[in-house]
């Protein structure tokens, strides 16, 4: 093959390319959840698996990606400031997540059951670290139809997806694209920005309140002076 002439492993090759592939797509993904379909979903893998519904449930409400969730240690979560302290292991930039009520619960109860509170919060069925996402997820969205009739990979619901439709989510109810882009640890504005569509049309209601608004009572200065 061309590869084998160039002097490189076609599988290796392959590989590469399946993930830069992957990696492309998400970065162009265009679906996200409706809060329907988010609670359907968390419902069916809680049924399934405890543990993955957990990581699930963490990615949707903090943007984390997997990677980030396999990675996460107990060092990493302050439940007191309810604070998670996320670093990026390529670029060594850190960032915060925050621990609503739910995931306060989530935590406490993996703690509770956890038989030393350290290391890693999710580990495999062997104790070590977690490579993938378990092929139960996509057995759950195919049951519930998620991807019926889906062709584009864009629109496909996939673990990013979660990730995704918390930045969607956020920039649905008017947060600004900074704020964004900081709980997502995108490295550049540009990134975020996919979600601006999204945002409510702040501008539109400015001019609608001038518009409506009440005028200011104008003083006639001679009339008063007299």
């Amino acid at each position: 093959s061309w590869r084998m002439y160039q002097g490189t492993n076609p599988v290796t090759a392959t590989a590469r390319e399946n993930k830069k592939f992957l990696k492309t797509t998400d970065n162009k993904r265009v679906r996200f959840l409706s809060r329907e379909e988010a609670d359907l979903l968390l419902d069916e893998l809680k049924s399934r698996s405890q543990q993955l519904h957990d990581i699930c449930q963490l990615s949707l409400y903090t943007g984390m990606r997997m990677g980030e969730i396999f990675n996460l240690s107990w060092n990493d979560i302050d439940l007191e400031h309810e604070n998670i302290s996320i670093k990026d292991p390529k670029s060594g930039e850190s960032r915060n997540a925050y621990i609503t009520p739910p995931l306060s619960k989530l935590f406490q109860r993996i703690k509770d059951n956890a038989s030393k509170a350290n290391g890693l919060v999710f580990k495999s069925s062997n104790g070590k670290k977690i490579r993938e996402i378990s092929n139960v997820f996509n057995r759950v969205t195919e049951k519930l139809g998620l991807n019926k009739n889906v062709t584009d990979q864009r629109d496909k619901v996939v673990a990013h997806t979660l990730r995704h439709t918390f930045a969607s989510w956020l920039a649905m109810q008017g947060s600004p694209i900074i704020t964004i882009q900081k709980l997502m640890g995108h490295s550049s504005l540009e990134m975020t920005l996919r979600y601006a569509h999204l945002s409510p049309s702040h501008e539109r209601d400015a001019v609608l309140k001038l518009a409506t608004g009440k005028r200011n009572k104008v003083v006639n200065l001679k009339t008063k002076n007299r």
